[in-house]
């Protein structure tokens, strides 16, 4: 797997658009993977606890999927965001639009590496969000029904790379024989009446989801799946989408 792999062929969107998500979710998986050594023990633990071997690929699948349908756009965008609704993931993208900005500086890092190092990067800036929401808005993604339901068709249409196993087990064993690395940014002084990350992490699903229920996340037209920059792509984005959705019922029905 070229997981920097960027190209999209219009004239074969349903592969180039599953290489170009699968490339974009490793990415991600890898920035995951790599923060585990820049995470404090209270940190670590509450991302243990959420992030597992089980559901971090199909975890970075939708994120990528949602990225790349959302803020990228384009014809790539949309062969994507044809994919992935075929399998179901149209309620979970559109609460996840509404509460992303915690992932924005990470997933756009990691989305946007070119090498090792900026994906390195990426995962410092994930340890430093899971402080300030991150973790909450993956948590969310994990308990939601439609994750839970979708996650084996994900598994089965895109198979976890054969490596996350290895690289999982050796940055978990190697986190928990030393002392975490130092992050870009310093501790605050610790605050007696503030709870911890973990405690955060675990109260703040509910909260998160009650808003987004009372907000009408979920609406009959417009929470529909964001469109704004697949629309902006054209008339050859729709063009695109169509045959992406023809092939895939073509292959179904084979």
């Amino acid at each position: 797997m070229d997981i920097f792999y960027r190209g999209f062929d219009r004239g074969s969107p349903i592969s180039s658009g599953a290489k170009h998500l699968t490339a974009a979710a490793a990415r991600l998986l890898v920035s995951m993977i790599r923060s585990i050594k820049y995470l404090d023990d209270a940190a670590l633990a509450a991302f243990l606890k959420v992030v597992t071997i089980n559901n971090v690929w199909a975890l970075s699948l939708i994120l990528a999927g949602w990225l790349l349908a959302s803020l990228i756009g384009g014809p790539v965008g949309a062969a994507v965001n044809a994919i992935l609704l075929y399998i179901g993931l149209r309620e979970i993208y559109s609460r996840i639009s509404e509460i992303y900005e915690p992932l924005k500086s990470w997933i756009l890092g990691a989305y946007e590496a070119t090498n090792d190092a900026m994906l390195d990067e990426a995962g410092k800036s994930f340890a430093v969000g899971l402080a300030n929401g991150v973790l909450t808005v993956i948590e969310f993604i994990v308990l939601h029904r439609i994750f839970r339901a979708a996650e084996a068709a994900l598994s089965k249409r895109f198979p976890r790379p054969e490596w996350l196993q290895a690289t999982w087990d050796r940055a978990v064993g190697e986190r928990t024989q030393r002392k975490p690395a130092s992050t870009t940014t310093e501790p605050k002084p610790a605050d007696p009446t503030k709870k911890t990350a973990a405690q955060r992490a675990e109260e703040a699903l509910p909260v998160i989801t009650g808003g987004l229920q009372t907000k009408g996340a979920i609406r009959a037209a417009d929470a529909a799946f964001p469109v704004a920059p697949v629309v902006a792509a054209g008339a050859g984005v729709l063009v695109v989408a169509g045959l992406a959705v023809a092939a895939l019922g073509s292959s179904k029905a084979r």
